[in-house]
């Protein structure tokens, strides 16, 4: 799977130890090139597929208009979309967006990246009385109980750990399966906070004609 990563790009400098970089302004904003061509983009990801070099070709952090107007131009559709997609960001509009152009929905940060919370407020999802009542109804941890959610939602789910344990955990979300009251408790958690909104990382992107992504 080839993707995408995100739907803008930044005027590129060379650092000072030789390697590229996004460039930032006098003023901290980011240096951006407003002028990407996300149609030709696409078709360099076509074209590479075509001659067998690329198996999967998909897309990321993309918004709907964006989504659409690569539905009306391509030749090979679009087979993904990653976007952030977690019990306190549930973006049904979007997953049904996409399922219904035949595309397979990816989320990341499912278990609500608390690691993020080194530079922001975040929801503490692992700690939710919710979700802990309803791993000890199904003796099950937190996390599973968040990653079993977004399977049953209809999307993929790629957590990170370098803990072998978690990992081998992280496996363990097939053997049960949340019930109607459940799902209506864990959608309760909805309050459409992003974590990784683009403009706490880079400063100035919400000026871009297309923004939000």
């Amino acid at each position: 799977m080839y993707l995408i990563h995100v739907p803008f790009t930044l005027n590129e400098y060379i650092g000072e130890n030789g390697q590229p970089w996004a460039g930032f302004k006098d003023d901290g904003n980011v240096d951006m090139d407003e002028s990407t061509d996300l149609i030709g983009v696409w078709r360099e990801f076509e074209k590479h597929q075509q001659e067998g070099l690329i198996r999967s070709i998909g897309l990321s952090d993309f918004n709907q208009g964006q989504i659409e107007r690569i539905l009306k131009n391509c030749e090979i559709p679009p087979s993904n979309h990653q976007f952030e997609y977690n019990a306190a960001l549930q973006q049904d509009d979007m997953v049904k967006f996409c399922k219904d152009n035949n595309m397979v929905c990816t989320g990341y940060a499912t278990l609500g990246s608390s690691g993020a919370s080194s530079y922001r407020d975040v929801p503490e999802l692992l700690t939710n009385s919710n979700v802990i009542e309803i791993g000890e109804k199904h003796k099950k941890t937190p996390a599973q109980v968040l990653l079993r959610h977004s399977l049953q939602k209809g999307l993929v789910v790629i957590p990170k750990s370098t803990n072998p344990a978690r990992v081998r955990q992280n496996f363990e979300i097939f053997d049960f399966e949340l019930d109607d009251e459940d799902m209506d408790s864990l959608s309760g958690l909805d309050c459409g906070f992003r974590i990784y909104d683009f403009e706490s990382v880079f400063k100035g992107i919400k000026n871009h004609p297309e923004y939000p992504f």
